[in-house]
């Protein structure tokens, strides 16, 4: 696998916010959520999960941010504005997941045509 990807993903709420979710930051939204960042079916868009991924995304700035701090944050949006940051905690957290190595066996196996090794 290759290195993961850690720029954070920008978005104005309150202010100026860095989106980012490195290992800690998918632990701790399970954590809170009690949902598997691992399963598609869990980012069907609810308020727990939108809650529970901008914290996780925020706690690199503010270790001591708490859920409900979030929860505050959000308060303050339009409903463009939320559009707008689903959109963006969903690109911080596919950028945050290691891009696949292709090797030889992966490519052979995707492609019937490609010579296998031997």
């Amino acid at each position: 696998m290759k290195k993961q990807v850690t720029e954070p993903v920008v978005v104005t709420l309150d202010k100026a916010r860095n989106l980012l979710f490195d290992f800690n930051a998918k632990v701790a939204f399970e954590e809170a959520t009690g949902l598997s960042g691992l399963e598609p079916k869990t980012f069907n868009p609810s308020h727990k999960v939108i809650r529970g991924m901008l914290w996780a995304a925020l706690l690199h700035e503010d270790a001591n941010l708490t859920l409900s701090d979030a929860g505050k944050i959000l308060d303050g949006l339009t409903r463009k504005k939320f559009s707008e940051l689903q959109k963006k905690l969903f690109e911080a957290w596919v950028a945050s997941m290691p891009e696949r190595e292709e090797t030889e066996a992966t490519v052979a196996a995707e492609n019937p045509t490609h010579p296998q090794p031997n």
